[in-house]
């Protein structure tokens, strides 16, 4: 996804200020995530299949199967050079990485917008 159509979406769901823990590192505000995902979408492909859903008021579960397929030799030297060494996987151009992870979301009290995401992975 091109980094201008990400923000285009983010603005409809995510908060200004949202907080994201996602690999052990916590990513404020819709700036972060911009950072991150024009670093990972420029050398990987994702897939996401939601598995469950729940909702309890202002607050959101989800369980999905999260994939990436490298566009190109991944190198950790790279992520680590441009801060992102947490979300390293040690692909090359073409293979897969599967796993299974529940987000936790919250919204503000109008319900409007996403004010944190937290990620539980499995491994």
């Amino acid at each position: 996804m091109h980094r201008s159509d990400f923000e285009k979406y983010a603005a409809l769901f995510y908060s200004e200020d949202i907080t994201v823990v996602k690999d052990g590192r916590t990513y404020k505000g819709r700036e972060g995530m911009y950072t991150l995902k024009t670093f990972t979408s420029s050398r990987m492909n994702e897939t996401i299949d939601v598995k469950n859903f729940l909702t309890d008021g202002l607050t959101a579960f989800v369980e999905m199967k999260y994939g990436w397929e490298a566009m190109k030799d991944l190198e950790q030297a790279d992520f680590e050079r441009n801060g992102f060494g947490e979300t390293f996987s040690p692909l090359k151009k073409g293979e897969t990485s599967m796993r299974s992870k529940i987000y936790v979301y919250t919204l503000d009290p109008t319900g409007t917008l996403f004010t944190s995401i937290r990620e539980f992975s499995e491994g």
